[in-house]
């Protein structure tokens, strides 16, 4: 079987496939860029699949081995086809972009983000009755160590597509370098595991940075897909949507007394007060936490967007308790 892979990027000049690959990698600054894409794909996965009415159909399941670098996620979502599989890789020949889909990821170099820097990677998925795969070792020495682009096992073997009576779905497995060759990369890629050796420290990140913190659920306009989280081998409880003011201070004092949505309790709340001596009512109005969220903010005059806002305010002194307990010490 022929290289896919390489019959794709070798449309244009190596030396610029491999300058493009290295931009698009230092471009993703943050430690959880990883898990952000790979969750991101699958959520538009199941998105194409279901619909986004019907997301709650989803299932996602991410598994991460901090120790060895490995982390699997698999996904119902709609699938892959075997003649796309070896092309998800390639930068900007994004299966979202190509079909006009995607609520999440969009911009079609996520994926090479993550493959490019891995020493194994293996896609598996099911689409429509036929289940097919892929596997790459040291795709990262294409790029650092100017090493011919590898071909797949199962384009080697002569493997193709089987007859599955599965329902469509993806599982990915990527293993990275214990010592990666670039230091920029080596310190960022070893930050990313370290943040999922604690459990309270990959949940926060995960609700905050990536599409499990999904804001639907906030807003109440919407539900969210099934997500298993397990690191080092264990389950890690975790709930969807995003990680509010008002949760961060509620693990923090272990109570929720003196929080206040402002219009509906709050100012009902300060009218009730009214005729209060001035000390007591300044003890009674003591707040820790007054969130709002307000519907309908007009963004724009030409071609105007309209947004929910969530308004929250808490002491600092909370939230720095939160981070010295969960964050700062990863």
């Amino acid at each position: 079987m022929s290289n896919v892979l390489k019959e794709e990027l070798s449309k244009q000049e190596l030396s610029q496939v491999r300058s493009n690959i290295e931009r698009i990698i230092s471009s993703y600054r943050h430690i959880w860029d990883i898990y952000t894409e790979l969750l991101q794909n699958s959520a538009d996965a199941i998105i194409e699949e279901f619909g986004e009415q019907n997301i709650s159909k989803g299932k996602i399941e991410l598994e991460i081995e901090p120790n060895e670098r490995t982390i699997t996620i698999i996904d119902n979502g709609v699938g892959i086809e075997e003649s796309s599989i070896s092309k998800i890789p390639v930068n900007g020949n994004s299966l979202k972009r190509d079909g006009n889909t995607g609520k999440f990821g969009f911009m079609g170099y996520g994926f090479t983000f993550v493959a490019f820097q891995s020493e194994y990677l293996q896609i598996e998925s099911t689409k429509n009755g036929r289940k097919a795969s892929r596997t790459y070792k040291n795709l990262y020495k294409f790029v650092y160590s100017a090493s011919d682009i590898p071909n797949s096992e199962e384009e080697d073997l002569g493997y193709q597509a089987q007859e599955v009576s599965e329902k469509n779905g993806t599982k990915i497995t990527i293993k990275f370098p214990l010592i990666f060759p670039e230091e920029v990369i080596e310190e960022s890629l070893a930050a990313t595991f370290r943040i999922a050796k604690s459990n309270e420290t990959i949940k926060a990140v995960l609700r905050t940075q990536s599409i499990i913190g999904i804001l639907d659920t906030v807003f109440k306009s919407g539900s969210c897909f099934e997500f298993i989280l397990k690191t080092s081998g264990r389950p890690v409880p975790i709930e969807t949507g995003y990680l509010t003011v008002r949760q961060v201070v509620k693990s923090v004092l272990n109570s929720e007394v003196q929080f206040y949505d402002r219009p509906n309790q709050y100012e009902k709340f300060v009218e009730a007060t009214e005729n209060l001596p001035n000390h007591t009512k300044e003890q009674a109005r003591k707040v820790v936490v007054l969130d709002e969220i307000i519907d309908n903010v007009k963004i724009g005059i030409k071609n105007p967007l309209y947004a929910r806002i969530l308004i929250s305010a808490t002491s600092k002194s909370h939230i720095n308790q939160y981070n010295e307990k969960n964050l700062n010490k990863n």
